[in-house]
């Protein structure tokens, strides 16, 4: 797909590639998508999401959305979510900090919401139901919300082991 083809896009639905979604977003000009991929081409190790962010090409949350349309899964500010403690110790903070992963919810169906950094992991998917015994419906999220999350997971786990 050519650089002018994809900046014309409305929907990302289905990009593959995080700089050409954010360029068919306008989040991004043409300019700095070539920056990026150039950056991608001289470090291979690059985490591409972290340098974007850090980098201040775009917000975390930007990120986070977009994301979740190229993966069609919903999106939901967490921090934002009152989550219930019983929810909430469906899963260890350990488990919660591994997965990257944090439940907070329960769908219409009776699945766990459970908003992940990469919700497409369905290796981290298949342990998560295994551990809590349901289904689960994943959410996308961006690392440092969840890492605040799951911050405030380990305290009221602490707390409660002091009661």
């Amino acid at each position: 797909m050519m650089e002018n083809e994809i900046s014309s896009l409305k929907s990302v639905k289905g990009i593959k590639n995080i700089v050409n979604a954010l360029l068919a977003k306008k989040l991004i000009t043409i300019e700095q998508a070539g920056q990026i991929k150039l950056a991608m081409a001289t470090d291979t190790g690059i985490n591409v999401e972290n340098y974007l962010v850090v980098r201040n090409f775009v917000t975390d949350v930007d990120l986070a959305k977009t994301q979740a349309e190229m993966y069609e899964v919903p999106y939901v500010e967490v921090l934002d979510e009152e989550i219930d403690r019983d929810i909430l110790n469906l899963i260890t903070s350990d488990a919660a900090r591994q997965n990257e992963a944090i439940p907070f919810g329960v769908s219409i169906d009776g699945r766990i919401k459970v908003a992940m950094v990469e919700p497409l992991d369905m290796r981290k998917v298949r342990y998560l139901e295994t551990l809590m015994g349901k289904g689960v419906q994943t959410i996308t999220n961006m690392e440092q919300v969840l890492e605040l999350k799951l911050l405030k997971h380990l305290r009221m786990s602490i707390r409660m082991l002091l009661n």
